[in-house]
């Protein structure tokens, strides 16, 4: 007797050749950077993304989790930043409880109150790290607008302001004489 033969399902697709659903050629999306192939439909090119920045017509946001892993993607000047102020948050933590036996609990308060406000914005400038960095650097954009991890906003077009009237000054009030 041999081996048994394995059985093997049939795709539904056949042997037909797998068409893609997104253009994979730049001329045909119009975009001109070859890493912009990768980007979801709903991304804008780099340049596109940093003149519509300009305008003020879109915003991008990130997810904090997701900055704070990117933030060993930046430059030093932010990553030192970030470390400075993630050493104090930690530190504060048993600074404030040692400094509680001194100060009868009161440092406690310190210990509810400023300790969050130093993690929170510690965490919120990860985010504007990021979002900061996104406008100079090209491959940091394709990477993170390529994976999703950027979520655009376009603005509705504001209309210029309008021309300021000038009010005209109120007439002086006659009063009759009898």
């Amino acid at each position: 007797m041999g081996t048994p033969q394995r059985r093997t399902k049939k795709s539904s697709q056949g042997n037909s050749p797998r068409v893609p659903s997104v253009p994979h050629r730049p001329w045909e999306t119009g975009r001109k950077h070859p890493l912009d192939r990768r980007l979801p439909m709903n991304s804008p090119s780099f340049d596109e993304y940093r003149t519509l920045r300009a305008q003020g017509q879109i915003r991008a946001g990130i997810d904090q989790s997701t900055a704070l892993r990117c933030i060993y993607l930046l430059p030093n000047k932010y990553q030192n930043a970030h470390n400075f102020w993630s050493w104090i948050w930690m530190f504060s933590i048993p600074f404030f409880v040692i400094a509680a036996f001194f100060t009868s609990g009161l440092a406690l308060l310190g210990l509810f109150i400023i300790t969050p406000l130093i993690f929170s914005s510690t965490k919120k400038s990860a985010v504007q790290f990021v979002l900061e960095e996104l406008d100079r650097n090209e491959s940091l954009y394709y990477s993170l607008a390529g994976s999703g991890a950027i979520t655009f906003q376009r603005s509705a077009i504001t209309p210029p302001p309008l021309p300021r009237v000038v009010k005209a000054t109120p007439r002086p009030r006659v009063t009759h004489l009898p």
